[in-house]
């Protein structure tokens, strides 16, 4: 298994396999606007494309735009998902059928990405366990959880001081 870093963003509400792209993250745009997965999009400084519905008029677009740059995302290319842009992505697709394959939008810690293959390594491929201490957006446990880790609980910082 691996987990590899997305830069499409496909906000469409229902994705079918077969309407699926590679290298992309599947979030549905209320999910975003709403704020439940917007911790799973990428640091601020790194750009995306985001492949949306075709039936969607120009002010939504617009909207959604003016949304994400708003709040300091960066979207190098709005893809409409009919078309020839659309379709030279999903011929891009993964044709690995024996590993499977999870993608982000996010760079995880760079301090555990350096880290991560001596660290499954030395535990010798068994299963690993991570406590998550609950002080951030929880970016560091998924990515740990997509690479099969165990999560033992979720602290937070109010569980720290209230221990003391």
């Amino acid at each position: 298994m691996s987990v590899n870093i997305a830069s499409i963003l496909d906000c469409r509400e229902v994705v079918s396999s077969a309407d699926s792209i590679a290298a992309s993250v599947n979030i549905p745009w209320k999910d975003i606007e709403n704020g439940h997965r917007s911790f799973e999009l990428p640091a601020r400084e790194d750009s995306f494309s985001v492949v949306f519905e075709h039936s969607l008029c120009k002010e939504e677009i617009e909207r959604r735009a003016d949304f994400l740059l708003s709040r300091s995302w960066t979207v190098d290319r709005w893809i409409p998902d009919e078309g020839e842009e659309f379709e030279s992505l999903q011929n891009k697709k993964n044709k690995e059928i024996d590993e499977v394959n999870f993608n982000i939008l996010f760079r995880p810690n760079p301090f555990l990405m350096a880290a991560i293959d001596e660290i499954e390594t030395s535990c010798g491929g068994g299963e690993i366990k991570a406590i998550d201490a609950g002080c951030g957006s929880g970016r560091e446990m998924l990515y740990l959880t997509l690479r099969c880790w165990q999560q033992v609980r979720r602290y937070t910082p109010t569980y720290f001081f209230m221990s003391r």
